[in-house]
């Protein structure tokens, strides 16, 4: 099928089956992890359009596009991203949906201990956040520094720090005001070793075959909501690296680039600045963002294009650093 015909299926014709896709070896791993730490609770998994554990319910929605390649490649070239595409980061999501399944599934609203380690979980979620990446009293998991957006978030974070194997959260931790955040998770999971969760209900709210939309409009509305205003600070410094001339013609967008390069550009940077990795993240993906805006491609040789990007995106870390922000949408 061409692109455009496969814009037009409806998401509920999409014939998917996620014990046929990759994401049933990693929903494996994670639920082994559950199990070596004696938590009896075995959330359930179905495909929908997003990541997403519904509220009072023990499972995890998964998005579509991560059961083909086809449907991976189309979600990176209307969002520049297919979160979960690689098997390290679709485990990293997994366990913060897991995190809010264990929430659900024993009922730890009701306990004084959480509220007190995270807050109301009550509070309203805002459509948008403004992060402080200095704060110490957040665990780091998801970019965006994703735990500070609301306290149902702040403890699916920290339980899937406290879940991954090899985390050594109490080391790297040891100093941040986080880490209280940690030790209750730690003692609480404890507690509920070998006890059996208090909902067990196996509905599937917003299931594919449930979505009646067009990959189309699914697409439409989702840049509508999650697309960021890329700054334009970055423009001076892009058009030296990019262009959009008759010489880029048949080279890579920019946008590419920055993707295929991003871990080796991230680790140069780092190298200089060594606590800045999120915010060095946060900085590049800003500027795919706006490369994309504009349409810039690639031009002369890519072994001088990564360590001039290297130099831009260290002057603009430090830049962030010294107080400069943004709104992320939840």
């Amino acid at each position: 099928m061409s692109e455009q015909a496969i814009l037009d299926l409806r998401l509920c014709d999409l014939d998917l089956v996620l014990e046929d896709s990759p994401v049933a070896e990693r929903v494996d791993v994670v639920l082994g992890e559950l199990g070596r730490h004696g938590l009896k609770l075995r959330p359930h998994f179905w495909f929908s359009d997003e990541w997403a554990c519904p509220d009072g319910i023990a499972g995890v929605a998964v998005p579509f596009y991560l059961a083909h390649p086809r449907l991976m490649a189309l979600e990176r070239h209307h969002m520049l991203e297919a979160e979960g595409a690689s098997r390290a980061q679709c485990l990293r999501l997994l366990r913060h949906e897991v995190g809010h399944a264990v929430y659900n599934g024993y009922g730890l609203a009701r306990r004084k201990g959480w509220r007190d380690a995270f807050g109301s979980p009550a509070q309203a979620y805002p459509d948008y956040y403004k992060p402080n990446p200095r704060s110490k009293n957040y665990v780091l998991h998801l970019p965006g520094w994703y735990a500070q957006s609301h306290p149902s978030e702040d403890f699916a974070e920290t339980f899937a720090v406290w879940l991954r194997p090899g985390s050594r959260w109490k080391h790297h931790y040891a100093e941040w005001p986080a880490y209280r955040k940690l030790d209750y998770v730690d003692t609480l999971m404890g507690e509920l070793r070998g006890a059996a969760p208090k909902s067990t209900r196996r509905t599937r709210p917003y299931a594919l075959s449930q979505l009646s939309v067009t990959l189309r409009e699914h697409y439409e509305a989702k840049r509508a909501h999650y697309v960021p205003d890329a700054p334009r600070h970055y423009d001076d410094d892009l058009w030296m690296l990019f262009t959009t001339g008759a010489r880029s013609k048949g080279r890579a967008t920019a946008a590419s680039f920055l993707r295929k390069h991003k871990r080796e550009l991230i680790e140069d940077v780092v190298r200089f600045a060594p606590d800045q990795g999120p915010i060095v993240e946060h900085v590049l993906e800003e500027m795919r963002w706006r490369c994309r805006e504009l349409g810039m491609r690639v031009c002369g040789r890519e072994t001088a294009l990564r360590r001039d990007l290297a130099q831009v995106l260290t002057k603009h870390t430090f830049c962030f650093g010294q107080g400069r922000g943004q709104w992320w949408p939840v």
